[in-house]
């Protein structure tokens, strides 16, 4: 049994998580699917902008509060590129 719920969580950590509609959100998504799903973050904070090729990025933490965790995406040239979370005490 213990195996099985190990294995449980280690697919849905490196599935993504799964937003309050039910969405699977994981690295890679646009930008767009991130909002649609979530909406609007409660903070945005500009980590830094970098040249790609003759491309300049943005990257950008986005924070959200989903019911008892926190979430922290970072967003880079339109994709979310990482997720992690911590949980609310």
């Amino acid at each position: 049994m213990w195996r099985i719920l190990m294995v449980s969580a280690l697919f849905v950590f490196l599935s993504g998580f799964r937003a309050p509609d039910g969405e699977i959100i994981s690295e890679g998504d646009p930008v767009s699917k991130v909002l649609e799903h979530l909406g609007q973050p409660l903070h945005v904070s500009e980590d830094a902008v970098r040249q790609i090729g003759s491309d300049w990025v943005k990257r950008e933490t986005w924070t959200y509060k989903l019911e008892r965790e926190t979430y922290y995406l970072t967003v880079e040239g339109g994709k979310l590129v990482a997720a992690r979370w911590s949980r609310v005490q």
